[in-house]
């Protein structure tokens, strides 16, 4: 490493993929679809037409890997074959995708059994260096504050203070019906579906990313 700084732990890439296909089932719901691995499936309704299917555990060993391959269609496929009772193949693919968990490697036989907690660990032998290993989006801000946390005496910082509290970015909302119609009297050309995503996708952030926006195709 470029700072000469050695760590004991590592980390393993693993790839999750991904399939979309038109909606499956009716509701908000969304389904744990157990596997003969002893892994799980989830199957979730996106949008207002579409459903999506995964995710896949496959190990890796280059980032730029993230592209779903033809075995993780297949057993996505079969998973939802296996509970659902609206069939689906390959030309029902609508879109897919795929992403690379850098996840601290435990030492598990498998891809799926490796953990997905973090590890940090802070080196002071010189100006001080703190190494984050795994984790995840949903444990973004747990895993801030203990990194916050390890490196408060190294920065002399004092008082910390809890995130937890505070809404996400784009995220104080506190009724989505109004909030969506305030954004679509401002951006009228958004028409219905395309405001609805983006009202959930972005919040309030969306004024900011809108705001020279006149028409629909600006």
């Amino acid at each position: 490493n470029t700072i000469g700084i050695e760590t004991k732990s590592r980390v393993r890439l693993v790839k999750g993929s991904h399939i979309m296909v038109g909606r499956m089932y009716h509701g908000r719901h969304a389904y744990l679809l157990q596997q003969p691995d002893r892994r799980v499936v989830f199957a979730l309704n996106y949008d207002s037409d579409f459903t999506t299917i995964g995710t896949t555990d496959s190990p890796v060993d280059h980032p730029g890997d993230a592209a779903i391959d033809d075995d993780e269609i297949d057993y996505l496929l079969e998973a939802a074959n296996r509970h659902f009772r609206y069939r689906i193949e390959r030309h029902n693919i609508v879109h897919s995708w795929s992403g690379i968990r850098a996840l601290y490697d435990d030492g598990a036989d498998s891809a799926s059994a490796v953990t997905r907690d973090y590890v940090l660990e802070l080196d002071t032998s010189g100006p001080g260096v703190l190494s984050v290993f795994g984790g995840k989006i949903t444990t973004a801000r747990a895993l801030a504050e203990d990194a916050m946390t390890k490196l408060a005496p190294v920065l002399d910082v004092t008082g910390l203070q809890t995130s937890r509290d505070r809404a996400l970015p784009g995220g104080d909302i506190h009724d989505f019906t109004p909030f969506l119609d305030r954004v679509r009297a401002r951006f009228p050309f958004l028409g219905d579906s395309r405001s609805l995503r983006m009202a959930r996708a972005y919040g309030t952030k969306v004024f900011a990313m809108l705001d020279d926006v006149r028409s629909e195709a600006d």
